[in-house]
């Protein structure tokens, strides 16, 4: 539909209209055109105007292009990184302004044939964006204001274009990765305590430390070992059901449930075999089925928890 709008608007504007005369309403949503120029011989970029009544929704930009007889809408993502240093590595086509480093981008592109490889699938391309801050990405995909993403700073972003953004120019989106291909390969409903742990287990905790670098499993876990030794009164099982963050030193997003399931995945792997990880990851919806899985691969319940998760931390 946001197509036809756009056209409606373009052919309006073809046939004499200023874009002071540029307006569209449609039930309570009103749409207007900001701004139109021309940014090459059959190319023009295009901005508009979203209004729920009184209230405004968006703002988008897009890039009009007269292709043979036919008019075409695109993301001006293209456009705005055309000066951008690109460099391939492998599937990977990473695109940046500045400067990268290459032993992570050759450690991210390693980990998307493992981890695909090890799903029993092939490993895909991207074209990966550093970006250093969220507030960059929208704009770079057309959105100039969208109050669903206002204020996000530590975020990156993947899109169903095969578009990584980058988490504060850290060539490594290994989380969002293992959640692309497990998708893949699920067969029940998702389960997000078993997908984030594989997340954090084969990949990373998604943000990045102080030092902007990736939080990975090893990291994880010494942060746990580090909480558990000066809050020895912690119970494990409270700490994976309330999904508890108590990592502000680390990254305050960071999830003492997800490394508690990282470290599960880790013993399944070990015991089970990737039959075993592909067990849990399509255990299901809601704890009982996590629990109830996890018991048959095992032998860990509710009741026994703390005891077997604290050995295997101590291992």
């Amino acid at each position: 539909m946001l197509k036809n709008i756009l056209a409606v608007l373009f052919f309006s504007l073809l046939l004499g209209s200023t874009r002071a005369q540029f307006q569209v309403s449609m039930c309570s949503i009103s749409i207007k055109l900001l701004n139109f120029y021309p940014i090459g011989h059959d190319r023009c970029w295009m901005t508009l105007s979203f209004n729920d009544g009184p209230t405004l929704t968006r703002i988008v930009s897009c890039i009009v292009q007269k292709e043979n007889a036919h008019y075409t809408f695109t993301s001006p993502l293209a456009y705005l990184t055309r000066h951008w240093q690109t460099t391939q590595i492998g599937n990977i086509t990473y695109h940046y302004p500045d400067n990268i480093n290459l032993t992570r981008a050759r450690a991210f592109e390693k980990n998307n044939e493992t981890i695909a490889k090890k799903l029993g699938l092939t490993p895909e391309k991207f074209d990966f964006y550093l970006t250093d801050n969220y507030q960059e990405i929208p704009p770079l995909l057309g959105y100039l204001y969208d109050p669903e993403r206002v204020g996000r700073t530590r975020d990156g972003s993947f899109t169903e274009a095969h578009q990584i953004f980058a988490i504060q120019h850290n060539e490594d989106f290994s989380h969002d990765l293992i959640h692309y291909y497990v998708a893949k390969i699920r067969t029940n409903t998702r389960n997000t305590a078993a997908e984030e742990g594989l997340a954090y287990y084969w990949g990373n905790a998604y943000y990045t430390d102080s030092s902007r670098n990736m939080i990975d499993y090893p990291a994880q876990l010494a942060a746990l070992r580090t909480y558990l030794h000066e809050h020895p009164d912690s119970t494990l099982l409270s700490l994976f059901e309330h999904n508890a963050k108590p990592f502000p030193n680390l990254a305050p997003e960071v999830s003492a449930r997800s490394i508690l399931s990282a470290r599960l995945f880790q013993l399944v792997e070990d015991t089970r075999g990737i039959i075993g990880v592909k067990a849990l990851i399509n255990c299901g919806k809601g704890d009982d089925n996590y629990f109830s899985t996890l018991y048959t691969l095992t032998g860990i319940n509710r009741s026994n928890f703390d005891t077997r998760l604290r050995a295997l931390l101590a291992q």
